[in-house]
């Protein structure tokens, strides 16, 4: 995990998307993706937000207004500089 604080460090992203389950699980073991999903949160002191992965989204075509719900709050993040 040490290798992707590092990475995220010299990037200095805006803000991270995260796409589905496991990448969520990856960054916080013990969280809840469903939960989480759609909500801004910190993650190693960058502003993210996690959403379905695109294949979620092809085999099961009702979860594609959610994860469009997810990516409009995306220049919330741009624009607070």
């Amino acid at each position: 995990m040490d290798y992707i604080k590092d990475e995220i460090k010299l990037v200095n992203p805006k803000f991270i998307l995260g796409f589905g389950a496991l990448t969520y699980k990856a960054v916080f073991p013990e969280g809840n993706f469903d939960s989480a999903r759609g909500h801004i949160i910190k993650t190693f002191a960058v502003d993210s937000i996690f959403t379905y992965h695109p294949n979620e989204l092809i085999t099961d075509t009702s979860l594609k207004r959610m994860a469009w719900e997810d990516l409009k709050k995306i220049p919330r993040l741009t624009l607070d500089e």
